[in-house]
Parts: C-alpha cells; sequence; structure tokens
C-alpha cells in the first residue's frame, strides 16, 4: 500500500503535474519536480477560497517557474473531486500524462481513484513522505497513526464500491465524495 520514493515524474516523463493540498511539502515539491519532469502545467487541486497565485511567489521563484505554468483549482473538496477536477483539466489541455503528488499514505487511494477516473491517462506519481521520527512525540506518532489507519480504511473502501459494483454508477460518486 506504501509507494517507494522513486521518482518515476522526471526525465521528461509527463505532461502536467497534478497536486493534492492539504498535506505538508506537497506544493513545494510539486513546484520544484516541474523543471525536471517536462510537464507543461502544475495543477494545484482543492486550494481554498481567496488563494492566489502570488501566495506561491516565494516557491515559483526558489524554483524558477513562471506562474503563468501554475493553475489553481478550487472546485476539489476531497479525493474524489479533485480526480474530476484533474480529468477536466487534462481533457481541456489535450494532455495523455500526468504526474499525482500527494502525501505517501494517501497515494494508494488517490492514484486508484485517478486511474478509475481516467483510465485513458498514464499517471506517474511523486509520494511526499511526512516526517517522522524517533524524536517526534507520542502524541504525533499517534495522530498519524490514526490518519494512516483511517486512509487505509478508505482505500478498502474504494475497492468494495468500485468492484463489488454494489450500487450503481450514480451513487457511485456520492459514496467517493464520502470518502
Amino acid at each position: 500500500m506504501f509507494y517507494s520514493p522513486q521518482e518515476n515524474c522526471s526525465d521528461n516523463q509527463v505532461d502536467a503535474i497534478v497536486v493534492l493540498t492539504g498535506g505538508k511539502n506537497r506544493i513545494e515539491e510539486a513546484i520544484k519536480l516541474f523543471n525536471s519532469s517536462g510537464a507543461k502545467k502544475i495543477l494545484i487541486s482543492g486550494v481554498g477560497k481567496g488563494v492566489i497565485k502570488n501566495n506561491f511567489f516565494g516557491l515559483t521563484d526558489k524554483y524558477n517557474v513562471s506562474e503563468e505554468h501554475i493553475i489553481l483549482g478550487n472546485l476539489a473538496e476531497n479525493t474524489f473531486s479533485n480526480a474530476v477536477e484533474a480529468e477536466i483539466f487534462m481533457k481541456l489541455q489535450g494532455y495523455k500524462s500526468l504526474c499525482l503528488v500527494t502525501s505517501n499514505y494517501h497515494l494508494p487511494r488517490s492514484l486508484k481513484i485517478f486511474k478509475d477516473m481516467m483510465p485513458e491517462i498514464r499517471i506517474n506519481y511523486y509520494p511526499i513522505f511526512t516526517p517522522l521520527d524517533n524524536n517526534s512525540s507520542l502524541a504525533v506518532k499517534l495522530r498519524f497513526l490514526k490518519r494512516i489507519i483511517l486512509e487505509y480504511n478508505k482505500y478498502l473502501a474504494c475497492y468494495a464500491i468500485y468492484y463489488l459494483d454494489l450500487l450503481s454508477a450514480k451513487y457511485y460518486g456520492l459514496l467517493y465524495k464520502n470518502i
């Protein structure tokens, strides 16, 4: 379930980078990855209302990435709507491959949902690892464990919904929105 730190989005392999908001270092790593990936655009999916490109000026300047290459997506509120937003973006741009950037614990479910939504798109991934070491407090470790357990349960639910086909396609999206 947890992916290795393999950076398979570099060396001119993808048309776009899609980064999901909600975790530390995701946006910075996506912007940092841009120049080595061959990507034409970065979609930052799930930004809050009121967020503008200038909020990322420090990062774009640091990694020499023009703001014109960044697209802010503010439609997404969860992983399913991140995939919907990314699918719309990919179709509008005519892109055929993307690099999905998200936290390592979030990647298995995200990758599953993205592949289900966009089977015609080649999806590579770039996991962002959560810094956790022996110096982390017990409270931090327990919160992280809770996050992993919750994410794993959501991952299993994705498979149950998809493969068991318990409900019609009409309800498939509604269920995904709640996990």
